[in-house]
C-alpha cells in the first residue's frame, strides 16, 4: 500500500497554529474551556479533503459535498479527524501531517478507543500492507507485532476492511484494471492525451459510479498493473489531472 503524500498546508494552518495551539494546551490541562477548531475552516477543511480525493481515509468512503455556491463547501458525513488525540497531543492540533480525512461513523467509532491505529501517513505502516484484488481486502505482510495489533484496532475501531468495503474495493479495482487497457488501446503515446480519450474516460467513469466512491481503488489498480515504472507514473499524472477535472465539473 502506497504511503499518502500530502500536498503542501495552507498558510492558514501555520497563523492558527501560532495563535491557537497555547488555548489548547491549557484545554488538556484542565486550566481552560475547550477552544474552537479552527481546521473547520473551508479553506483547511478543503484542502485536507482534497489530499485523500474526498474519500475517508479508513473505509474509502465518498463523502463530500460541494453547493452551488462560490467558496461555500459542506460535507456530508464527514470531519477533519486528528490522528493523535487533542487531549492528550494538545501541541499537534494544527499539525499538518496531524489532520486526516474521515467519514463520520469511522471518525467518531475510532474515538470510543485510545488504543493504537494504523498511520496512512507513515510509510513504516502502509509498507506493511497490501491490496487483495481477489478479495478487496487489504492483507498484513509483516509480522511485527506493533503494526499487527494495530491492523487489529483499525479493523476493529473504523470501517476498515469491512466486507462492505472490500466488495466496493474489489468491483472498483477490477473495472480500472479493464479501463486501463482501453485507456491504452486508445492512446498513440502516453505523453499525451487527447479531448477522445478524456470524453472516452469520463462517460466510462460515470456510468460506473466509481469516480465518486472509489478512485483511491484505480490507484491501487494501477501500483499492482503489469506496466512498467514509466508507464504508471504517466498515467498516473493523467488519472490525478482527470480526477480533478471530474470533481469541478460535479461542482
Amino acid at each position: 500500500m502506497k504511503k499518502l503524500n500530502l500536498k503542501p498546508p495552507p498558510n492558514l494552518l501555520y497563523e492558527f497554529r501560532k495563535s491557537e495551539t497555547q488555548k489548547w494546551v491549557d484545554w488538556a490541562n484542565e486550566d481552560a474551556t475547550q477552544p474552537k477548531g479552527y481546521w473547520a475552516d473551508n479553506t483547511i477543511r478543503r484542502n485536507i479533503c482534497s489530499n485523500y480525493f474526498q474519500n475517508c481515509v479508513y473505509c474509502q468512503r465518498f463523502t463530500t459535498v460541494y453547493s452551488r455556491k462560490k467558496n461555500d463547501f459542506r460535507t456530508r458525513s464527514g470531519q477533519v479527524d486528528h490522528f493523535l488525540p487533542k487531549k492528550k497531543y494538545p501541541r499537534a492540533v494544527y499539525y499538518w501531517s496531524n489532520l486526516m480525512w474521515s467519514c463520520t461513523d469511522c471518525n467518531e467509532s475510532k474515538n470510543v478507543s485510545v488504543k493504537p491505529i494504523l498511520n496512512f501517513h507513515s510509510r513504516n505502516d502502509t509498507s506493511s500492507i497490501t491490496f487483495n484484488p481477489t478479495t478487496g481486502f487489504y492483507e498484513l505482510t509483516t509480522k511485527n507485532q506493533t503494526i499487527s495489533k494495530r491492523f487489529k484496532n483499525t479493523e476493529s475501531l473504523t470501517h476498515f476492511n469491512m466486507s462492505i468495503s472490500a466488495k466496493r474495493n474489489r468491483d472498483a479495482y477490477q473495472f480500472w484494471e479493464v479501463l486501463f487497457l482501453e485507456i491504452f488501446g486508445m492512446l498513440t503515446t502516453l505523453k499525451f492525451v487527447d479531448s477522445k480519450t478524456y470524453s472516452f474516460v469520463k462517460t466510462k467513469a460515470h456510468s460506473n459510479n466509481f469516480i465518486v466512491e472509489a478512485r483511491n481503488t484505480a490507484f491501487i489498480a494501477l501500483e499492482n498493473s503489469p506496466l512498467s515504472n514509466n508507464d504508471k507514473i504517466l498515467l498516473e499524472k493523467f488519472l490525478i489531472d482527470l480526477f480533478r477535472k471530474l470533481i469541478i465539473e460535479k461542482k
